[in-house]
């Protein structure tokens, strides 16, 4: 996959996510945060499951499952829940621009724990993409 695929992808996927949050900005006042979050990830389940079947798409490793089904549900339930009640007590602009800083966690983190250094070529990309992509 080249690069310019990899953006293509990145304003596609920032503009459906954009989308899906006007849409709960739109209906926060009349549905529960928590029925918009399960509604949301059931049709995602209910059209992505059959597509991963199909693929035959791996899943993690037997060691892994536990963390990657508590990442799942941190992400998938917590956040979303979270979010939508973000939207219900602000605006649509802050609640969601607040959340894309963290994007931003993980090229501080490494950096200031020593994980890379500031020095090399590759840390130095990593965060200024990081950053591109968190403005996107």
């Amino acid at each position: 996959m080249n690069d310019r695929l990899g953006v293509l992808i990145a304003v596609l996927s920032s503009t459906f996510g954009g989308m899906a949050g006007a849409v709960t900005r739109f209906v926060v006042g009349t549905v529960d945060p928590v029925t918009i979050a399960a509604f949301r990830f059931g049709i995602g389940v209910a059209v992505l499951l059959p597509l991963a079947l199909l693929l035959r798409s791996a899943l993690p490793r037997r060691r892994d499952l536990l963390g990657a089904g508590l990442l799942g549900v941190m992400f998938f339930a917590v956040f979303f829940v979270f979010y939508n009640i973000a939207l219900a007590f602000t605006t649509g602009m802050l609640a969601t621009v607040n959340p894309c800083g963290f994007a931003m966690l993980p090229a501080y983190l490494s950096y200031f724990l020593g994980v890379e250094s500031a020095d090399g070529k590759c840390a130095t990309e990593d965060i200024t993409s990081t950053f591109v992509g968190t403005l996107a």
